[in-house]
């Protein structure tokens, strides 16, 4: 006997055009209920880069995405792009993920929960590309 098929209740993913403006991004992913960290919580459980713009976007949700849900009391989580001027000669989309990860291990204690890379990352020449209080900024809102 057949089954009746059945919309879901909210859209799995949906995409917006700030993922198409650049080929090379930054992004946070953010889950829908703060995760404990050594210093505090925070709803940001990964950093990332790709240089494929919407297509490695999408690949990074999807690599991310049975890490993130099994987590505690996670139901659903986003992701949000970063973005950044590009400079000559200079992988600015890495220089800012790094930044972000710094700026979160200084506030929290420990890089993102599904992160493995920027655990024993040292300060580099971000500082030079970023301002540290706007990173900070960013790393707080979404936090």
């Amino acid at each position: 006997m057949p089954t009746n098929p059945r919309l879901g209740d909210y859209p799995a993913l949906t995409a917006r055009r700030t993922a198409i403006g650049s080929s090379r991004l930054a992004f946070v992913l953010t889950a829908s209920t703060p995760q404990k960290y050594p210093h505090g919580q925070s709803r940001i459980v990964y950093v990332g880069t790709t240089p494929d713009g919407a297509r490695g976007l999408a690949q990074g949700i999807a690599k991310h995405a049975d890490a993130i849900l099994g987590l505690h009391g996670v139901r659903s989580f986003e992701a949000r792009i970063v973005t950044c001027h590009s400079r000559q000669n200079v992988k600015t989309w890495l220089k800012l993920e790094k930044a972000l990860l710094m700026a979160f291990r200084r506030e929290f204690g420990a890089v993102p929960l599904c992160n493995s890379k920027g655990r024993k990352a040292k300060p580099g020449d971000e500082a030079s590309y970023f301002r540290r209080d706007r990173v900070e900024a960013i790393i707080s809102e979404l936090s």
